[in-house]
């Protein structure tokens, strides 16, 4: 079985191997030829067997379920070959588990479901808080030399057998200790009981069943410490990320989750509240979810980090490539509402100042303010502007020209204007010399007048001045005074 999704403490992985190295784990096939006469009671075997231990594959995993559901993955059988079922719900060809040899209907699925002993002590929760922690600093360019990770590896062989991930994970359970709350309702006491069942998702036949279903004596002593977590009613969630797909915010999504409650419209509200296993109302703790599901139906992997998706976008070298996106530019506008309204107050037919960082971060990004002056004649941000250089851009600060700043410029007065109801109208804007800028601001803005920064203008003539007239010896007047001249017009 795929060992790596179960929540498994050190301990617990070193004894499953051990079970699986020395055969002491259950593995059985059965019949599922319907035209055999030994398939009846060979499925009647494997149901005994999923009775016995408190599991049904044609069933959901209710709160009185011991078991959790770990992983899965589906094949469609068709035309004399299996093919696996991505979870975008496209198609991949791939091999999968084999039976007994008996004949399946074409176009039949298949599916094979890992679960984990959990409701009494198997389930390792401190397992789970490391492997994500892991999972989004793997992605984290180290910031130690090639030399000085060679020399920790080996410092790390000469100490330990362990791996690096091992090792940092052991590190790890006594820094995120007590950072996360146990939810599954029994404590754990380290069980080993797990179960890999390959069935027809069509019928619910049994194929296969792969894995360990023996409890240890403190598991089998377990009293219950906590209620279990009442899962939220699948139609809920589907009525939800409609809902979202749409635009709605989550207010108005709880808004209708409430009235759908009222009038009892979801799925499976029949009969006595008091004995659905379900719950129907909304809670804080379920948007995350929410939005995570919605990342998926839009095609991203939240458990990747944000920075990785998108360079996996835009690298034309890797599966993920969106072509559309490499084309375009990723921008952002951002403007708080505070923003918005020192915008009208100090920018709106007054004067505004618009300059560029390039060392926001050490990512390709590039960031414009925009500026307003208040009556204590303090600088007050109206707007940030953030795009990103051009892939495989070798200067950052040279990643922008005056169409990209017109475009955030325009997005920014449309904005302002959608919610104003009028038009921005700056009559002054203060630059410094780039005409990227002030070619923007006066596409979007026609009437504009611009000003030179005069600090800008002066550590231009400064640059300038430096690199026309070189080094300067200390007898060589003539440089001397073409030196002072420029200073003193400098100043003026």
């Amino acid at each position: 079985p795929y060992l790596n999704h179960l929540n498994l403490s050190s301990t617990q992985i070193s004894m499953i191997r051990q079970l699986y190295k020395e055969q002491r784990t259950f593995v059985e096939v059965y019949q599922s030829d319907e035209s055999s006469s030994s398939t009846l009671s060979s499925q009647l075997e494997a149901a005994t067997l999923h009775a016995e231990n408190g599991r049904s594959v044609t069933e959901p995993v209710g709160l009185g379920s011991r078991w959790k559901k770990k992983w899965s993955t589906r094949w469609i059988k068709g035309k004399g070959k299996l093919t696996r079922l991505k979870k975008d719900g496209g198609r991949g060809t791939a091999s999968g588990p084999k039976s007994d040899g008996g004949h399946h209907q074409e176009n039949s699925s298949l599916e094979r479901v890992l679960f984990q002993w959990q409701a009494q002590s198997g389930y390792y929760s401190e397992h789970r808080q490391i492997n994500e922690h892991l999972k989004a600093n793997a992605a984290k360019p180290s910031t130690s030399t090639s030399q000085n990770q060679s020399k920790g590896k080996k410092q790390r062989a000469k100490t330990s057998n362990l791996s690096p991930r091992s090792e940092a994970a052991e590190r790890l359970v006594t820094v995120l200790k007590g950072k996360w709350k146990r939810h599954a309702p029994f404590d754990f006491v380290g069980c080993l009981a797990h179960v890999d069942i390959t069935f027809q998702s069509s019928n619910g036949q049994i194929l296969r069943i792969v894995g360990y279903l023996n409890h240890n004596d403190a598991c089998q002593r377990a009293s219950m410490a906590r209620s279990p977590p009442v899962p939220l009613h699948p139609h809920v969630y589907r009525v939800a990320l409609q809902q979202l797909l749409v635009g709605a915010n989550l207010y108005s999504i709880k808004t209708n989750n409430r009235k759908m409650i009222d009038q009892r419209l979801y799925h499976g509200m029949e009969g006595d509240p008091s004995q659905w296993n379900f719950r129907y109302l909304i809670l804080r703790s379920d948007s995350s979810r929410l939005y995570r599901m919605l990342s998926r139906h839009h095609g991203i992997t939240t458990k990747t980090p944000a920075e990785i998706n998108i360079h996996l976008w835009l690298d034309p070298t890797s599966k993920q490539f969106q072509p559309t996106l490499h084309k375009a530019r990723f921008t952002a506008c951002i403007a708080s509402e505070e923003m918005e309204e020192a915008t009208w107050k100090y920018g709106h037919q007054s004067q505004i100042i618009l300059d560029g960082t390039f060392g926001l971060c050490d990512s390709p990004v590039l960031l414009f303010v925009v500026m307003g002056v208040d009556e204590n004649g303090h600088g007050v941000p109206l707007c940030f502007m953030l795009f990103y250089a051009p892939t495989r851009n070798r200067q950052t600060s040279a990643g922008y020209d005056t169409e990209v700043l017109t475009d955030l410029l325009q997005n920014w007065a449309n904005w302002l204007a959608s919610r104003g109801g009028r038009s921005f109208e700056p009559f002054v804007a203060i630059t410094d010399t780039d005409t990227k800028e002030r070619g923007a601001l006066l596409i979007v803005f026609p009437g504009i007048i611009l000003l030179l920064c005069k600090f800008h203008l002066r550590q231009c003539w400064t640059n300038r001045r430096r690199q026309l007239l070189g080094p300067i010896e200390g007898l060589d007047f003539a440089k001397q005074q073409v030196k002072s001249e420029l200073q003193a017009l400098e100043m003026k």
